[in-house]
Order: structure tokens, then sequence, then C-alpha cells
């Protein structure tokens, strides 16, 4: 499925409602604790607020207009008549945004964007053939493994799978919770077929999902471990991840993308703890 977006602009309004007085500034603030070094969990004593520690650009009228400006890529008179004109007044906002820099870009830019622009969602579905393994230039391609960590074809104990699996002769995996959820997928009688794919990760295959990463803003590419084929047909996206990186930024980030990609295409995205890849999977 392609996306396309189309941008509307609209006559930008007076007496905007900014609604600044509402923001959750509570989740700008730093706070710090102390903490018992043999129960974590536990505060010493209440939690200080040290935003004042932060550093903070202070806007003025002329910079605010300026900064969404730039932001915004539109006519800097019209954005100070906007705020100007609004419910809150030029001055107020740059009170609030001073205090709390992320209000700016957290509520008045897009505020103003939604203001400005009307966008238009069109979607087109198409089938796309992806190859699992483009063809190596060489004739192979070259992996390392760690110890215990390689399944190759050649190997007795999978001489009952070869028809469910190894698109390669050998599967490198990173890890011990990978190699368990392969087996696990093996056994799995609901499944046809089970790929690892999360070997590739050098351009050496089209099944790749770009994502956004949120720590720096760039478009990279995100390689899943696992593509399986259910028995009625539709697939599964699978990737085992350490119990501790389930919450981590950059782990969501791929998961909202991937999730997304398989919605559209009518498979299921599954993100696994590797404390959980020997059970048994729900789908």
């Amino acid at each position: 499925m392609k996306k396309l977006f189309q941008l509307k602009e609209k006559k930008l309004k007076d007496n905007i409602d900014f609604e600044l007085i509402n923001a959750d500034t509570e989740r700008y603030k730093i706070r710090v604790s102390k903490r018992n070094l043999f129960s974590v969990k536990d505060s010493l004593g209440p939690s200080q607020d040290i935003s004042d520690l932060k550093e903070a650009r202070f806007f003025s009228p002329l910079t605010i207009v300026a900064e969404i400006a730039r932001y915004l890529n539109y006519s800097p008179v019209a954005i100070r008549n906007a705020l100007k004109s609004s419910k809150e007044g030029i001055d107020e906002i740059c009170k609030y945004c001073n205090q709390f820099n992320e209000l700016l870009y957290d509520v008045v830019i897009p505020k103003l964007f939604h203001e400005i622009y009307d966008i238009e969602e069109f979607e087109k579905n198409e089938d796309i053939e992806v190859n699992l393994v483009k063809q190596p230039e060489s004739g192979y391609y070259s992996v390392k493994y760690k110890d215990d960590l390689l399944a190759s074809r050649k190997d007795e104990q999978y001489k009952n799978y070869l028809g469910k699996t190894f698109n390669l002769d050998n599967y490198c995996f990173d890890s011990k919770p990978e190699y368990e959820m392969f087996w696990n997928l093996l056994k799995d009688d609901r499944l046809d077929n089970v790929w690892f794919t999360g070997m590739l990760t050098n351009g050496q295959t089209d099944f790749v999902i770009n994502y956004i990463d949120p720590l720096t803003g760039s478009v990279r590419s995100y390689y899943p471990d696992f593509l399986a084929k259910k028995k009625d047909g539709s697939y599964l996206i699978i990737e085992v991840k350490a119990d501790y990186m389930i919450d981590d930024a950059v782990v969501l980030a791929k998961k909202e993308y991937a999730s997304q990609l398989a919605d559209a295409s009518s498979m299921q995205y599954l993100i696994i703890k590797g404390s959980e890849a020997k059970n048994p999977i729900e789908y």
C-alpha cells in the first residue's frame, strides 16, 4: 500500500485558542530523588524539581515568530498576526514557551500547522514481490556467528523440518532467545513456513522496514528477526527483544512502523520478550 498526503492551505483565522493553560507541563519537568542501593524502587524522601538547571531558550515576540516561520515555511507577517490576535496573545505565548520551550514545538507549532493546512490522505494498494534473499554477486554471503548460535540445514536435528524452513543453508542467530524462538516456531503446527530474516542486515534482502529514529530524527532501516507463513496463507512478522529493551524508544519506533506495514499488508507483527521465546506464542 502506498499513501499520498496532500496539503490544502486554508485562510489563517484570528482568535486561535492554543489552550496553553491546559497543557500538561509536568512531563517537561526534571525531577531527582535519592534511592536505596539495595531497594531501588523505594525513594528516600520526596523528589526535587531541578528543571531550572535545564538550559532554556528565551523567545521574544520577534524570535518566536521567526522560529515558527522557519518550521512551517510560512509568512512571518501572517504568523505574527495570528499570534497577536490569538486568545492568549503573543506576549502570553512567549511567557508560556519561555517557561517550557517544549510547548512551542509540541503545542503552538502543531496547532498553527492544522490551522494553516488540511491534510488529505490517499491510498493505493498494489502487490509487490519481495526477495527475502537477494542473489549474491560472489555466489554466497559470509556471515559471522557466535558459538552454539548456528542452525544448519545439514544438521541431523533439522532433517524433519527442511520443507518448513532454511531458505539459506545456515541461520546465524545473534542471541540464545532468537535460537529458542526458531525452535519454538519450527514445532508450531499452525505454521507452514518459518524463515529467519534478522541476519541479513547489509542490503542482502528486500525484507526491510524503514522507520524514523526518535533519537536522531533520521530514517533508518529495520530488519525483523522472523517471517512465518500460517496455514491459512497469512503471514507473521516476529521480533525477539531482550526484556529490558521492550520499552526502549527506538524499539517502540520500529514496532510502530512495522505494525503499520503489517496491518496494511494483512499481516501481523509480534514482538516477543527474550524470556518468553521458548513459550508458545499467541496470535
